[in-house]
């Protein structure tokens, strides 16, 4: 994709996924869409880019299949898309160490691990019934209401 109307007219032909809502889906193309205008004019990404599903990494593909940013600017959000998408991963990984297509699965081992890095840090549902609240990194007791 080389230009601004390519990049706006393939993200919008993409559907959206079932486990992403309306909402976050159009946030993720918007935010796609502006990192594609800011690495075609050559402009250094300040942001974490944050990742809500399979589909909105491959947009972030240029012509080569290369992310267009470093993979340690990026955050994969943890949810069940990105879970599953990391189990088949590895079994993809697997078969391409199979067929002695090394380069590419060490490319995909990257994605892996920087996928696998963000999976399990959510808050803890568990400490969200037993009335905690997560601040920053600490548990906090909420106090029933008089």
């Amino acid at each position: 994709m080389k230009t601004i109307h390519q990049i706006k007219a393939v993200s919008r032909q993409k559907n959206k996924p079932s486990n992403v809502s309306k909402v976050e889906w159009a946030n993720a193309i918007n935010w796609t869409i502006e990192a594609w205008k800011c690495h075609l004019k050559g402009q250094t990404w300040i942001h974490d880019f944050v990742i809500k599903c399979p589909e909105q990494y491959f947009l972030m593909l240029n012509e080569k299949g290369q992310f267009i940013f470093p993979l340690k600017s990026v955050r994969f959000e943890d949810n069940d898309a990105n879970t599953a998408w990391a189990v088949r991963l590895r079994h993809g990984i697997q078969e391409m160490r199979i067929k002695g297509e090394w380069n590419e699965s060490m490319e995909w081992t990257k994605v892996l691990r920087q996928l696998i890095r963000y999976q399990g840090v959510s808050p803890n549902q568990d400490a969200l019934k037993k009335r905690q609240a997560i601040k920053g990194y600490k548990l906090i007791r909420i106090k029933p209401a008089a």
